[in-house]
């Protein structure tokens, strides 16, 4: 890192907040990754933390140099960093909740605040997808006319296509499940 002297102002800045985080409140052994891990959990992001550090740096920090150098740093830090989001996604939930709760005095205040709560819903379902991602259900769409088309080709070839036959020799009667029986016969 000798000629990276911004990448050591970052790092450097990032250590002394972990100091002033967790060494003044907490026992043990921190890293910046738990620094960046409780900065997430308090509803920050990395764009934010990077905004934060350019300020007081007083040049650009981006967001992926801040993931390149704990990824370089910490082999665990995507699971870490997965699972403070994770968490951070219980406090978009309810603060989109209050959002939602306070009056707005105007229409455009009332369209914003939608807005804003909808944006946080959908940030705590990617951050979280087992508890708040809207659960799609699955299509099916069936073509009638399409069907019916190949129906009409199967009858002017006066054969049906492969996949629609099934031939099998039952050897009992099928019962129903009133217990009743139906004969069938097949007419070429």
């Amino acid at each position: 890192m000798a000629g990276k002297p911004k990448r050591r102002a970052m790092i450097a800045e990032l250590e002394k907040r972990t100091r002033q985080r967790f060494d003044e409140n907490e026992e043990g052994e921190h890293t910046p990754l738990d620094y960046v891990c409780d900065y997430i959990e308090d509803r920050g992001t990395l764009i934010g933390l990077a905004v934060d550090l350019s300020n007081k740096l007083g040049f650009a920090v981006s967001a992926p140099s801040i993931t390149n150098y704990l990824r370089a740093e910490y082999t665990e830090s995507e699971s870490r960093l997965s699972e403070s989001r994770a968490r951070a996604s219980h406090l978009l939930a309810e603060e989109s909740i209050t959002l939602l709760d306070v009056d707005a005095e105007t229409m455009v205040e009332a369209s914003q605040r939608r807005d804003r709560s909808k944006a946080r819903q959908w940030l705590a379902g990617k951050w979280n997808r087992e508890m708040y991602e809207s659960q799609k259900g699955v299509n099916v769409a069936i073509s009638i006319g399409g069907l019916h088309l190949d129906a009409l080709r199967a009858r002017q070839a006066n054969t049906l296509p492969a996949a629609h036959v099934t031939v099998s020799e039952p050897t009992s009667k099928p019962a129903l499940t009133d217990g009743s029986t139906v004969d069938a016969e097949v007419i070429d």
